[in-house]
């Protein structure tokens, strides 16, 4: 068999494994990390943790900092767990699939878009835009920020699918910028709409995507979006209802009440 076969029989096999497990309770780490819930847990003190391990208690606020910090060695994390009778669990989980992953590597430029028309400048919109968003908005609240969902829901399309999708709507939003398609407002309407109806997270998707349509806008001088003025779109309230209203009118090709909902 040759190395190249060998490798994608590998990536089939990895894929396959990360597909079957339901990897998002083990992604979204505790706000105080592992070390710290875990002994919570149990009920044991710093103290007693630091009996178990041969330290002080000083030692163990140490590390238990240096968790949080992505500073503490592997061994160190695997001699904590032993301690409270638990074991480390360490894996590299890629944000899509390795075959995608490959696939789009040998087309050359991965995430980007053809070139823009002649004197035209064109912001280029790319698959890892979400991505990237989602990171850094949420990467203080869910350890999985940027992480693709994995499992179905009732809304979005199959994990399988959220890179193939993500690339589709974001491909049609370089196309109708270039060519000039829809007006303004509601060319970044739909880019949200076809974005949050992916629904690549396991949370904060609308607020994501809906970051991703100011982008948008702030990258050719437009105002961005008000989206209610301010309302909180993520909790019950009459902005929130007006907003899913106006996202029900586009799944049926009516952009208006979201672009004025948008605007509002």
């Amino acid at each position: 068999m040759r190395k190249s076969e060998r490798a994608a029989q590998a990536r089939r096999e990895l894929d396959r494994g990360f597909a079957a497990a339901d990897l998002e309770p083990v992604l979204a780490r505790p706000r105080g990390g592992w070390i710290r819930a875990i002994r919570n847990g149990l009920g044991m003190s710093q103290e007693a943790l630091g009996l178990r391990l041969g330290v002080t208690k000083a030692n163990i606020t140490k590390l238990e900092r240096s968790e949080l910090s992505e500073t503490i060695s592997i061994g160190k994390l695997a001699d904590v767990a032993r301690a409270m009778d638990c074991r480390l669990v360490y894996a590299l989980v890629p944000n899509t699939s390795l075959e995608h992953t490959v696939r789009q590597h040998h087309q050359g430029d991965a995430v980007g878009h053809g070139p823009s028309a002649p004197g035209r400048t064109e912001p280029r919109p790319r698959r890892q835009v979400p991505v990237t968003l989602h990171r850094r908005m949420f990467e203080d609240v869910w350890r999985w920020a940027g992480t693709q969902r994995r499992r179905e829901t009732n809304i979005g399309v199959e994990p399988a699918q959220i890179p193939t999708q993500t690339k589709q709507a974001l491909d049609d939003a370089s196309y109708w910028h270039t060519n000039d398609v829809f007006d303004i407002d509601e060319r970044a309407a739909r880019i949200h709409r076809r974005l949050v109806a992916v629904h690549p997270f396991p949370n904060g998707n609308g607020r994501c995507t809906r970051l991703v349509a100011d982008l948008y806008l702030r990258a050719i001088d437009r105002p961005i979006f008000t989206w209610g003025a301010g309302g909180k779109l993520d909790e019950n309230s009459d902005p929130r209802q007006r907003y899913l209203d106006a996202l029900h009118a586009a799944d049926g090709d009516n952009h208006t009440p979201l672009v004025t909902f948008a605007r509002s």
